[in-house]
Order: C-alpha cells, then structure tokens, then sequence
C-alpha cells in the first residue's frame, strides 16, 4: 500500500518504522509484531525517516514506559474510557490487554484516520476511531468535531 503523507502525518512512519525496527532486533525492547507487519505492508521511504537502529530503540523504551502506564491504570480503573489523541499509526492495543469493560476511542485527522483503517486492524472489544479536523483546516473551531452521540463518525461514513 502506497503512502504518501505531508505536514506532520509525515511524522508518523517515523515511530511505526522505529518500533518495526526494534522487532527485528536479536534483543528486541518491546517487540512489536504489528508494527513490523505493517510496515512490511507499506510503500514508503523509511530511509528519508532517519530512524536507526539507537533510535529505534529510544522510541521502543518510550512505547514500553506507556503500555507499563497504561496496563496499571487499566488494572486500577477496568471500565475506564481510553481516549487516545493524535494515535497515528500507534499499535498499543496489539500490546496491551484491554479488559472487556474498557471502551476505547483513537481520534486523529481525517486522512491518517482512513490509512489507519485500512493498515491497522481494528482491535477487539469496544472501539471506536474517530476524526476530527483542527480549526487550522475548517472555520468553527474544535466545537465543530464530530461528537454526536455515544460514537464518532468513521472517517468512511
């Protein structure tokens, strides 16, 4: 699949390829299977994204550090509501048990929402991506968002 992305989603092959890398490694820090999966399923220059191999392994710790955060509030809060901002291409739901009373919604931009969709598969339970476009890109501020109900339109709907 061919991705071609500007302004800062082009940030994000950046840390999907670091943590693709950091699986591949003999010694992995987090081992991220999916990570490595996608981006073995991507057209893209991961060479123009300067990531190596010390690199790789910041961006691995960093990962590891969250999913450590993000498994003890789950085990101190089982029905919480996970609102991941800005997700990307993150792959934390691959990594981390969500317990069946956990809802989790991804928000990110409209077009990294679609190639989420179609890179990423949806993962169990009750989940929900939505999109939002930033008031940089649309008059009416944040408030225009599309929270209508329990449940954000898709990027696709």
């Amino acid at each position: 699949m061919e991705v071609d992305l500007t302004g800062a989603p082009e940030t994000m092959p950046a840390t999907l390829y670091a943590r693709a890398l950091d699986a591949r490694a003999a010694r992995p820090v987090l081992g991220d299977a999916a990570a490595l999966e996608a981006v073995g399923r991507i057209e893209y220059a991961f060479g123009r994204t300067g990531i190596n191999a010390g690199t790789a392994a910041g961006v691995a710790m960093r990962a590891k550090l969250l999913d450590g955060w993000t498994r003890e509030f789950l085990a101190a809060h089982p029905s919480a509501t996970v609102l991941h901002l800005a997700c990307g291409l993150d792959t934390r739901a691959r990594r981390v048990a969500f317990g069946g009373g956990v809802r989790r919604v991804d928000v990110e931009l409209p077009e990294v929402a679609a190639l989420r969709e179609r890179l990423l598969p949806a993962p169990p339970g009750d989940y929900r991506l939505g999109w939002c476009t930033p008031p940089s890109r649309r008059r009416g501020g944040w408030t225009r968002c599309p929270p209508t109900g329990r449940w954000w339109s898709s990027p696709r709907a």
